[in-house]
């Protein structure tokens, strides 16, 4: 038996060992194949063997990845540089269209995500051309490729930062400007607030385009056959997936019929001049169309051999236009794994209409996008000439990621002209971001500077951050920046969410940057802090902005003291002194600066030994008891970014004579109120130290708080425990408690405890505009509230119920300051509640809501019918799409809801709304230069200016005329909305034209009768009838007016008709002169309870909130006793299709009024019962109604259920 365990555990072990598909090798075995050819060659890298075979068949395991679901994957391991392998999970991810992907078997493609490190994920391919694979991990990016140029079953693992394209290779992009870009640069607007907050998007949507990649003859003739062909550009296509997916949740997919576009031979392919990439751009999309057609594909490139003229060429903004498939890539002899990353993302992201993000590169200018140069020099992000620059370079080749400038390029672009993907809406959520440091900070010169943010992520994926400038001044020589261009380059994304300027070595080391280069003279700074949340198969890029200035006011700040090396003992008093350098002035004011202590020369600084002291150049600390011999000094400012380091070591040793230190738990206490915090007191002693020590608090507490030890004298290796008691402390502010320790024959001991408390009371805010229960309030309102000590920021919540859901609420949330206009225009005739929920570090809470209701307007649609028409492409034309309205009245606002169609240069485009009196208003004209289409709606009253593009979706001011000019007019009439193009050659369709006319019209509010306190006992329940609340209105009847519960009773619940209703709830008047309203005491005491309600007509009509009081007393008198049994009657059958019996079982021979009810209080039906009726129930709908019954003797409530 245990040979048999021993053999079974044996073959268990050779099992995996045998799945393990990466083998190492040396490279010294490979050298007797050194005949063959090599195509990549790192600087450093790992060799490795793969069993094909294996990793095939285990790959066939893997199901298609579901984007919103799980499908089956499997592991496998992949190799790494350092020699180790790393398992992933994966599933397939076919960058073949299903039909294509049938045609060629072989090649297969897959994304993978680590099993050990969430922050690791992986794409690959395999097939006639071998295994390819790129691993997105912290350390960087890697690639595997085969060794040799015609694969076999040897491998190498490198990072792309080793491996260098050779210099002479034209790199410049060549990109066509066409007539699009130079005009659209001008126009540039990119946006501060991130892409899916400003969109208001709850959850990432993925986008699937369909690509077209076609291939010279020449190029073709590489690799001998389509199969061969179709292998290199699918690995090409997988590994800019791998960056689209992860940056902005897009990908490629190739067409159905990508392989007839593949040429093998140059005589007789469609293209001529293959090497030069200008001309093979003019050439493609007619090259492609004519084989595919103009239809079957959203983005089309080409692949050629090496260009004399640029490494690649493409039109700007042309995905889903007539010029889609206008790009080229020159991919040459050169791999193509790393060719796609370093030129055709670059040459795809023009297509997606992305400009160059370097700001010098000499030689050629002309290709500089001066709205989009954020990049210093060279530039290192996609879009930048990385490597082309010459002595403009930051680094030799472009890393795999865009500049977040460029990515907001890409969103707005595919939201407007680039809308032809296939969207799928994914299971991801944008994450949530926070800047603790807002705009307007100045800093001093030459004086290093620290950003930090943080984000939270509901889906828990891997989050990672950088922060990316986003200047874009004149043009200027690295570390030689001019007005507001750019001084510090991009770095790819890491999980550090902090970022130092310039980078630390450089500041310890007292050296300088050409890439990070400190502001020493007055300029503008703006930073964006970009989170990517890597979520697989589909991520997504967040930012938040910031902007501050430099000043030459003050600077630059220095520590001079200690400025060589230091040798300190624990519990010694020394002094830090610096230069202020003026950074205490009106500019800057920096008031007050937090000292830290680094043990690992800077890498870290935790130890805290001084907080919110003053900006006065010097401070006297205790040296703690903390041993190094690589300390270093940082003073930073309190309420600012700017901080400076002591260059030389600080060497912290034991005391060399007798005495003795007290350690705290902690320096620093970040709390919130109100709270007790326990602080342990602990002793140490130096050579042979051993009298007592008595402990004090020395300083002044704030208002409320007290201490207390557990014991004030101890030992000199006692211990204690401080008790700082705030329980009574309300107010947010921060405080120092001195601790002093003092013995005979020793130093005296001070240590400082820091407090930082936050109030968690926020009664001091109060709403004031608009004003409560104001009518009439504008569509498109600012809201204002006072600043309440405790609040951080403020979140604005605005909804058309109480309950304020997600689904119905607009949130603006983390503002700063306490004025907001939304950016959204008020629905009129409305009734809103508002609030404001105060934010601290603490907590969040919702304050008191207040009410108010818009503009009463009758707002009616029209529609234009005599349109689409088609804009011609010939003379200078106009075209009118007219709305016809038979409604008669005058004119109190009217608004262009939408018009929308395609031209092919929408800037030649002028749009004007004309009404039957004559009146004309121009919306725009001959503006968005780059517009392919339009698709814009106008309101004077939107909190949007005229903005371009033109087929953004949004409405807008006008901008050129007010719509206003039509008020007091006839409605009736024929309303036109005229296009004329003012330029022959282009021409497109006029598609739709949507007007909106409001009238104004008066109304009467519904007023209260009766509001009269209800009494009642102590855990009893009680009907609220009419006699205690009724509202009346002279225009509507008791069903029409719904009473909306804002305030629920504290003490108490309400229900209708048995149903507890929460905020938010509704029921009539009708409900409450039925009865069917109900107030129920929960508990044993007297008191007060209330409830606060609104109540609305659906005219536009409505009651402000109205509290009604409720007494809870022992001798309160029952007013609703007259309330039967629910035995009095038998009612059967119930459910009932029809027939319903109702018997009096009391046997009193009395007459009883019936009625029927529905749910929302409405009479149905009414009839009369004399002991006992058969009641036809034919008329009602399948549902739940109330039976009642009335007589002298009381009422009688039922619920009764129809079954249809």
């Amino acid at each position: 038996m245990r040979i048999c365990v021993v053999l079974i555990l044996s073959l268990l072990s050779q099992a995996v060992i045998s799945q393990n598909v990466w083998q190492n090798v040396e490279e010294s075995q490979l050298a007797l194949k050194s005949s063959q050819e090599r195509e990549i060659i790192p600087s450093s890298y790992s060799t490795f063997s793969l069993d094909f075979k294996m990793m095939k068949k285990r790959l066939q395991k893997a199901k298609p990845e579901n984007l919103n679901g799980k499908s089956k994957s499997i592991s496998l391991d992949l190799p790494l540089p350092n020699g180790q392998v790393e398992t992933f999970i994966f599933n397939e991810s076919s960058c073949m269209s299903p039909v294509l992907s049938t045609k060629y078997p072989s090649i297969k493609s897959y994304r993978g995500i680590s099993n050990s490190n969430k922050y690791n994920q992986a794409r690959i391919d395999f097939g006639p051309m071998g295994f390819h694979g790129v691993i997105f991990s912290e350390a960087g990016t890697i690639y595997i490729d085969p060794y040799f140029a015609n694969p076999d079953e040897n491998y190498i693992s490198y990072y792309t930062r080793d491996h260098i394209i050779e210099d002479d290779y034209p790199m410049s992009c060549g990109v066509n400007t066409h007539h699009i870009l130079s005009e659209a640069e001008k126009t540039l607007d990119l946006q501060s607030e991130n892409f899916y907050k400003s969109s208001g998007a709850a959850s990432v949507v993925k986008r699937t385009y369909r690509l077209a990649i076609a291939t010279t003859g020449e190029w073709g003739s590489i690799y001998n056959t389509k199969e061969n062909v179709m292998a290199r550009i699918v690995t090409g296509v997988n590994r800019i997936n791998m960056i689209f997916e992860n940056e902005i949740s897009t990908n490629f997919v190739l067409i159905d019929r990508n392989d007839e576009l593949i040429f093998i031979d140059g005589s007789t392919d469609p293209y001529e001049n293959p090497t030069l990439g200008s001309s093979l751009l003019g050439q493609n999309s007619a090259a492609i169309n004519n084989i595919v057609g103009s239809n079957a594909y959203d983005i089309g490139h080409v692949f050629t051999v090496r260009c004399s003229d640029v490494g690649g060429v493409a039109n700007p903004g042309v995905v889903c236009t007539g010029l889609k498939a206008n790009g080229v890539s020159c991919v040459g002899f050169s791999n193509i794994s790393s060719f796609m990353v370093n030129t055709t993302a670059h040459e795809i992201g023009h297509q997606f209409s992305g400009g160059h993000s370097w700001n010098n590169c000499p030689g050629i200018l002309s290709q500089k996008s001066d709205g989009t140069a954020f990049e210093p020099g060279s530039g290192s992000t996609i879009l930048s000439y990385a490597g082309s620059c010459g002595n403009q370079n930051i680094k030799g080749t472009n890393d795999d990621y865009f500049h977040v400038g460029n990515l907001e390029q890409f969103l707005r672009f595919m939201e407007t002209t680039g809308r032809c993907a296939e969207e799928e809406v994914t299971d991801n959520n944008p994450p949530e971001l926070n800047v603790p440091v807002g705009d307007g900070l100045f800093i001093p010169i030459s004086t290093p500077f620290e950003l930090d943010g943080s984000a939270t992520d509901i889906d828990g994926d891997a989050l990672t951050y950088n922060w990316e400038q986003m200047d874009t001044g004149p043009t200027s020589n690295l570390g030689e920046p001019m007005g507001n261009a750019p001084l510090f380059r991009s770095y790819p994304p890491s999980s550090e969410t902090s970022r130092v300027f310039p980078r630390l070595p450089f500041i310890i080391n007292n050296l300088e940057s050409r890439f990070e280069v400190l502001p020493n003279y007055d300029r503008e700074i703006t930073f964006r802090f970009t989170v990517k949340d890597n979520h697989p198969g589909g991520g997504i890029t967040v930012w938040e902005e910031i902007q501050f200035e430099s000043s030459t006011s003050a600077g630059p700040f220095r520590v001079t003291s200690p400025s060589e090396i230091t040798f300190l003992e624990v519990g010694q008093r020394f002094d830090i002194e610096w230069d202020v350098a003026n950074t205490d002035n009106d500019i800057i004011n920096c008031q007050f600066v937090d000292i830290f202590l680094s043990l690992d020369d800077g890498e870290t600084f935790d130890i805290v030994l001084a907080s919110n002291t003053p900006n006065d150049g010097m401070e006297s600390i205790v040296v703690p008891n903390q041993l190094t011999s690589t300390g270093k000094i940082k003073v930073k400012a309190s309420n600012n970014i700017f901080f400076q380091l002591n260059r030389s070591n600080v060497v912290i040793r034991q005391p060399s004579s007798p005495g003795f230190y007290i350690d705290v738990s902690s320096n620093e206490f970040d709390i919130c109120l109100p709270d007790v915090v326990e602080i342990e007191l602990t002793g140490t002693s130096f050579q042979g130290f051993d009298e007592a020590v008595a402990l004090e608090i020395t300083s002044p507490l704030p208002e409320g708080a007290s201490v207390s030890f557990s014991d004030n004298n101890i030992s000199s290796t006692g211990t204690a425990t401080l008790s700082v008691d705030l329980s009574d402390v309300e107010d947010s502010q921060s405080f120092v408690l001195e601790l002093l320790a003092t013995a005979e024959n020793a130093e005296d001991v001070i240590q400082e405890l820091n407090f930082n408390v936050t109030g968690t009371s926020f009664d001091d805010l109060e709403l004031i505009a608009p004003e409560n229960g104001f009518q009439g309030v504008d569509q498109t309102p600012i809201f204002e509230w006072s600043p309440t000590q405790n609040a951080d920021s403020y979140t604005l919540e605005i909804s058309k119920s109480p309950r304020f859901e997600s689904s119905n609420v607009i949130t603006e949330a983390f503002l700063p300051d306490t004025s907001f206009l939304p950016n959204i225009i008020f629905d009129n005739s409305s009734l809103y509640y508002w609030r404001v929920v105060s934010n601290n570090k603490c907590i969040s809470t919702p304050g008191e809501i207040n009410t108010f209701s818009t503009v009463n307007l009758d707002c009616k649609l029209y529609a234009a019918d005599n349109i689409p028409t088609n804009i011609s492409f010939s003379g200078t034309v106009e075209i009118d799409g007219i709305a016809k309205v038979f409604d008669v009245g005058v004119v109190a606002d009217v608004n262009v809801k939408n018009i929308s169609g395609q031209h092919s240069d929408a800037f030649q485009l002028t749009g004007t709304l004309i009404s039957p009196s004559g009146t004309e208003a121009v919306m725009f004209d001959q503006t968005c230069f780059g517009s392919t289409d339009f698709n814009i709606g106008f309101d004077d009253q939107s909190p949007l200016d005229f903005q371009c593009p033109l087929a953004a979706g949004e409405v807008v001011k006008p901008q050129i005329s007010e719509l206003s000019v039509f008020n007091n007019e006839k409605i009736d009439g024929e309303w036109i909305f005229r296009i004329n193009d003012n330029k022959s050659g282009d021409g497109g369709q006029f598609t739709s034209f949507d007007l909106e006319i409001c009238a104004s019209f008066e109304i009467e509010n519904p007023f209260i009768v009766n509001n009269n306190i209800l009494d009642i006992k102590p855990g009893f329940s009680e009907v609220i009838n009419n006699d205690k609340l009724l509202v009346d209105d002279n225009d509507n009847f008791a069903e029409d007016l719904i009473y909306t519960l804002v305030v629920t009773p504290s003490f108490g619940t309400l229900s209708l008709d048995g149903t507890s209703l929460s905020v938010g709830d509704q029921f009539t008047q009708e409900a409450l002169n039925n009865r069917f309203v109900v107030y129920n005491h929960e508990g044993t005491e007297e008191g007060e309870d209330k409830f606060i309600f609104t109540v609305i007509d659906g005219d536009g009509g409505w009651i402000d909130l109205t509290t009604f009081d409720i007494n809870v007393d022992e001798n309160a008198v029952s007013a609703t006793t007259d309330l039967l049994e629910s035995s009095t009657f038998k009612i059967y059958p119930n459910p009932t299709n029809d027939l319903l019996y109702i018997k009096d079982m009391s046997f009193k021979n009395e007459n009883w009024q019936v009625q029927i009810y529905g749910i929302d209080g409405q009479l149905l039906q009414e009839d009369n019962l004399y002991n006992e009726k058969r009641l036809s129930l034919a008329t009602l709908s399948g549902g739940v109604f109330i039976l009642k019954l009335s007589s002298e003797s009381g009422t009688a409530s039922y619920r009764i259920s129809v079954v249809r």
